[in-house]
Parts: C-alpha cells; sequence; structure tokens
C-alpha cells in the first residue's frame, strides 16, 4: 500500500471519530478547526462593530431628536416675538395717527383763530 491509500484506509476506520482539526457543519459539509475559529472571531468582531454602530446610531437619533425640540422651541418664540413687534408697530402706527390727527386739528384751529383774530 502506498502513503495515500494508507491514510484513505486511516481516515475510513476511523469515520466514527472525526479528525480534530475538522468540525462538521452540515451533513457533509465539514470546516477546518482553525478556519472555523478564524470565522467564529470574525463574526464576534462583526457583531461588536454593528453594536458600536448601532449604539452610534442610536446617540445620533437623541441628538437630532434633542435639536428639533430645540427648533421648535426657538420657532415658537420667534413667533411669540413676532406677535410682540406687530403688536409694537401697530401702537406705534396709532400713536402716529394720533399725532396727524392732533396736528390737523391744531392747524384748523391755529387757522380759524388767526382769520377770526387778524395779527395787531
Amino acid at each position: 500500500m502506498s502513503r495515500n491509500t494508507e491514510s484513505q484506509d486511516t481516515w475510513k476506520d476511523n469515520s466514527d471519530n472525526k479528525p480534530p482539526e475538522f468540525v462538521e457543519v452540515g451533513q457533509d459539509d465539514m470546516v477546518s478547526g482553525l478556519l472555523y475559529d478564524m470565522l467564529q472571531k470574525e463574526v464576534i468582531a462583526l457583531r461588536k462593530a454593528s453594536h458600536e454602530k448601532d449604539q452610534s446610531l442610536k446617540d445620533k437619533d437623541d441628538a437630532i431628536e434633542m435639536l428639533a425640540k430645540k427648533v421648535d422651541t426657538l420657532t415658537k418664540a420667534m413667533e411669540v416675538e413676532a406677535k410682540k413687534m406687530r403688536r409694537e408697530v401697530a401702537a406705534m402706527e396709532k400713536e402716529v395717527a394720533a399725532m396727524r390727527i392732533a396736528s390737523l386739528i391744531g392747524t384748523q384751529n391755529h387757522s380759524e383763530k388767526s382769520f377770526l383774530f387778524p395779527p395787531l
């Protein structure tokens, strides 16, 4: 027997006891233990990275939510300030209108007085 045939015979004889460097994955699929360990470490690393990214996204979502609340608060404050300014402008316009009316009335009174009583 050649060496190849001998190792195949050993494998056939030892079919119940799987070689230590192989792990059964499926019915007929085999993966070396080294490759399995490497893949397992990669899966763990990917899960950790995924968890970190999920946490980062959650933190960013929280920050966005907080900023949205601040924007809402500032928008409401701006609306209140705009209403206040409109009221002030309306009050000033009323004052100006009252001054004009008073000015017109004063001018009319002055011209009536000068018509009735000519200067001396």
